[in-house]
């Protein structure tokens, strides 16, 4: 069981963010400012495609459901907290980087696939 916490263990030791003693981090600026990943808003994408966020097979970005997005500035707190969750989860796959499909714009979610081009707007 080591493993997984060297892991860990090394992951925060590489961002001063993550060497922090308190809670709740600002996973949003971690993501955008330390990670450089692109948050790209996509309309109607939990409507849709049934998720809320899905990175991108290339691990540059993800894509946010735009209305979930908007509604976590106006509040209320149990927004935020989604689109926390929602954006850490996203960051699981980053990290592990595995799993994902060539020539697919969505990370392990193969039935987008098809979709790919409508995608990319």
């Amino acid at each position: 069981m080591e493993y997984p916490w060297a892991k860990v263990e090394g992951l925060r030791a590489q961002y001063d963010l993550l060497r922090e003693d308190r809670t709740p981090i600002d996973i949003l600026s971690f993501f955008e400012i330390d990670l450089e990943l692109d948050p790209i808003h996509y309309s109607d994408l939990t409507a849709q495609y049934r998720v809320e966020a899905v990175i991108k097979s290339d691990f540059t970005g993800t894509y946010l459901d735009a209305e979930q997005y908007s509604l976590m500035e106006k509040r209320p707190d149990w927004k935020l907290n989604r689109i926390r969750f929602t954006v850490i989860h996203e960051l699981a796959h980053y990290f592990s980087k595995s799993g994902s499909t060539p020539g697919c714009t969505f990370f392990l979610h193969s039935r987008f696939c098809p979709m790919d081009s409508k995608l990319r707007r």
